[in-house]
């Protein structure tokens, strides 16, 4: 599952590389409306184990009916969430974008490669449900292949169809997208093959189709659990700044004295420190927060009003977010406001892209404003 969940994200992740080239901005959108990738991976999760273990179950019990039954009530739910995912996203994953991007720019391109994307976020729950069923089964070899050969397929055809080499018509981000499209499209058609001519234990029954709620509540129950985890990878700086905010500002405890407890220093070894929550002072102004080991940060100023969150891409710059937190308080200065900020490195650890996002409008800082600051 680990791997297949590691192929899943490469589509992703291979547009992200080919789309750094055409700068800045469209790395910043693609990376805003890509966003929706682990969400769908969570989702995904529900059908993917849900599949598997019931599917395994039946083949242990060589209760060939009951496991043709499963396989068919997965390819249903694959197609109703398939059909959700168009659905809500072309109704209102544009609107999403546009809230959560740190300029109009990073909107615009934002809302061009998920308008090109969104079918290859559809099309992975019929994967998802036949790759599950494959591996359930025994049949895990298979699997691995499509998923490798599509990847190189997507790595293949997005620089053609980023920058036009070759076709004379370059499509930037949408080029990108389409390139995850068209593999996605080829693992499904692969999968299918695969699937007819080496799947024995199950097959494909219209009449099975039908929903059978029963079996949906077991798959919900043992896929859910294990799909919770992923949904928190889609919480953005931009909530995180905004639920240290209401930590913070007592709104998350029915009883006040419990965030004076958590604010009490209690460590001997380090000075602030309480029940998971750190004091410390920077440019003069008291404030509370906590560090992520993988290169998150966030932090609330309640006197200025500010609630800060900043993560960087890579764990070894860690310093870079705390270095960097007292030069955006004082950039920003006293207000009311939750801001995110992301440091990308990009010519040297030294230099990065930084982008805060405001809830009374947008301050975009350049790598140049930066470069100084991130230089310490």
């Amino acid at each position: 599952m680990a791997i297949g969940m590691l192929f899943q994200t490469a589509y992703y992740f291979v547009d992200l590389y080919f789309v750094a080239r055409l700068g800045d901005a469209a790395v910043a959108g693609v990376g805003t409306a890509g966003n929706l990738q682990f969400f769908i991976m969570a989702v995904t999760q529900v059908l993917s184990v849900g599949t598997m273990v019931l599917i395994s179950h039946c083949a242990g019990r060589k209760d060939a009916e009951e496991g043709t039954l499963v396989y068919n009530q997965s390819l249903t739910l694959a197609g109703i969430t398939a059909l959700l995912t168009l659905l809500l996203g072309y109704t209102a994953g544009f609107a999403w974008v546009d809230a959560i991007a740190a300029s109009s720019e990073t909107a615009r391109l934002g809302r061009a490669y998920l308008a090109w994307f969104l079918p290859a976020l559809a099309l992975q729950f019929p994967l998802a449900a036949m790759m599950s069923t494959l591996r359930a089964t025994g049949i895990a070899r298979p699997t691995m292949v499509i998923q490798m050969a599509t990847v190189g397929l997507n790595a293949l055809l997005a620089p053609i169809l980023i920058t036009g080499w070759g076709t004379g018509y370059p499509m930037g981000v949408a080029g990108a997208a389409l390139a995850s499209v068209v593999a996605i499209v080829v693992a499904n058609g692969l999968a299918l093959v695969y699937f007819s001519r080496l799947e024995h234990f199950v097959r494909f029954d219209a009449a099975r189709l039908r929903p059978h709620l029963a079996t949906w509540r077991r798959m919900f129950g043992i896929g859910i659990p294990a799909a919770l985890e992923f949904g928190l990878m889609f919480v953005s700086m931009a909530e995180v700044a905004q639920f240290m905010a209401s930590l913070l500002e007592g709104r998350l405890f029915t009883t006040p004295a419990t965030l004076d407890t958590m604010l009490a220093p209690r460590s001997t070894e380090m000075s602030g420190y309480g029940l998971g929550i750190f004091g410390a002072t920077v440019r003069g102004l008291r404030g509370y927060g906590h560090s992520g080991f993988w290169g998150t940060t966030a932090m609330v100023f309640p006197d200025a009003g500010r609630s800060i969150a900043i993560a960087v891409t890579e764990q070894r710059e860690l310093r870079m977010a705390n270095a960097v937190m007292g030069e955006v308080l004082a950039l920003l200065g006293a207000g009311r406001s939750h801001e995110a900020f992301l440091a990308r490195p990009s010519d040297s650890p030294a230099q990065g892209v930084a982008a805060l996002r405001m809830c009374g409008g947008t301050v975009r800082t350049t790598r140049n404003m930066f470069r100084s600051w991130l230089s310490t």
